[in-house]
C-alpha cells in the first residue's frame, strides 16, 4: 500500500439522547475501513459500524446516549 494513494477523512460526531447517527462521507471512498472512538462518553457505551457505504455508514450505541464520537474514514484511490 502506497500512503500517497490512501484517503483519510475523520470526523466529529454529535449524539443527543440517540442510539445511532447517520453519517455521510465527505468524498467518496473505495472499500472504506472505519474506526470509531468513544470521545467524550469513555468507555460507558460501545459503538459499532453499520450500513457501510462508499458514501455513508451509519454509527450505532449500546445505549441512548448523548456526547461526542469520533470516526476516521479509510480506503485507498
Amino acid at each position: 500500500m502506497s500512503i500517497s494513494n490512501l484517503i483519510i477523512e475523520s470526523k466529529e460526531i454529535a449524539f443527543s439522547n440517540q442510539d445511532s447517527v447517520n453519517v455521510t462521507f465527505d468524498g467518496n471512498h473505495n472499500s472504506p475501513t472505519v474506526t470509531v472512538t468513544s470521545g467524550d462518553l469513555g468507555s460507558s457505551f460501545n459503538f459499532y459500524v453499520r450500513q457501510l457505504t462508499s458514501s455513508g455508514c451509519t454509527v450505532e450505541s449500546s445505549g441512548i446516549c448523548s456526547g461526542l464520537v469520533y470516526i476516521h474514514i479509510m480506503s485507498q484511490r
